[in-house]
């Protein structure tokens, strides 16, 4: 081959998509929208990269798209942005871990003071939680003993904690917001996925402050990248910020709808193709 070779660019060279699951990448039922499958295909074998950033642990997303090995091909953005995970060799990267002090007295707060909340518990290969009432069961159920343990709270082993997220009534969680800021707000990082759904982890850590990684992994001398990130809730808003190009679906809530750049189509109808397809198009303006 001759040493100034220089290979075929194709369609979507330098161009990754970064996309939240819940609410953008699964349809209503938490299940994968076929179009989205065949459309990441298409973007991946013609140069494009393709990840996912979740509030869900690695295992958690396996469980619900056993196909994601095979569409992504750049570490995933997980846990809501403590730590990464590269599914090709199965290694977590760069963990983002709560200080132990700051973490045993948010778990003191909540079960002082907000006992009808839920807490998950996330650790290095497993969620923990004292006791499930209500909507967090759906994590419970969805996952094996190997990755969930139900037990009392001193009865938990010592862990590096990654992250909490409360579950319960909104009003509870605006009141735990309230108090959490007031005792640990240069410690922590905190973000609703849910109207029910409150996210703790250390401060530094989220959706957002991973991009910049991808960005650096990604970007070498001879091509830049454009970064196109997709999301629907307001634990995605500085993920959608730090992106170059930034994308809700019709179903996002309007804090998002704000900041993004584009709202396509309702994830139900599969929001990734119609970003493939909008980029093809010239729909989406790649900076």
């Amino acid at each position: 081959m001759p040493t100034n070779f220089i290979p075929m660019k194709k369609i979507f060279d330098g161009i990754l998509i970064v996309s939240d699951i819940d609410g953008t990448f699964l349809d209503s039922n938490e299940r994968p929208v076929p179009k989205n499958i065949s459309a990441i295909k298409y973007f991946t074998e013609n140069g494009g990269r393709f990840t996912v950033a979740s509030g869900r642990a690695h295992y958690d997303v396996k469980s619900s798209i056993p196909v994601l090995e095979e569409l992504i091909n750049a570490p995933a953005i997980l846990a809501n942005g403590t730590y990464l995970y590269d599914f090709s060799t199965q290694e977590t990267v760069s963990p983002i871990y709560m200080t132990p002090c700051v973490a045993d007295g948010i778990l003191s707060v909540l079960r002082a003071d907000f006992k009808n909340l839920d807490i998950l518990a996330f650790a290095d290969g497993g969620i923990y939680s004292d006791a499930i009432r209500g909507d967090a069961a759906c994590v419970r159920d969805r996952l094996d003993r190997q990755y969930f343990t139900e037990a009392p709270i001193c009865d938990w082993p010592p862990r590096r904690w990654l992250k909490f997220i409360l579950v319960g009534d909104p009003n509870a969680l605006d009141t735990l917001t309230d108090r959490l800021d007031e005792c640990y707000k240069d410690s922590i990082h905190h973000s609703r996925s849910d109207a029910k759904w409150l996210e703790i982890q250390a401060c530094g850590s989220s959706k957002g402050s991973r991009i910049e990684y991808l960005n650096t992994h990604f970007t070498s001398e001879v091509q830049e990248l454009c970064i196109i990130a997709a999301g629907d809730y307001e634990n995605d808003i500085e993920m959608l910020l730090a992106a170059d190009v930034a994308v809700c679906p019709e179903n996002a809530i309007d804090e998002v709808k704000r900041v993004a750049d584009y709202c396509l189509c309702h994830h139900d109808l599969g929001l990734i193709s119609d970003i493939v397809e909008s980029i093809e198009s010239g729909k989406i303006q790649i900076r």
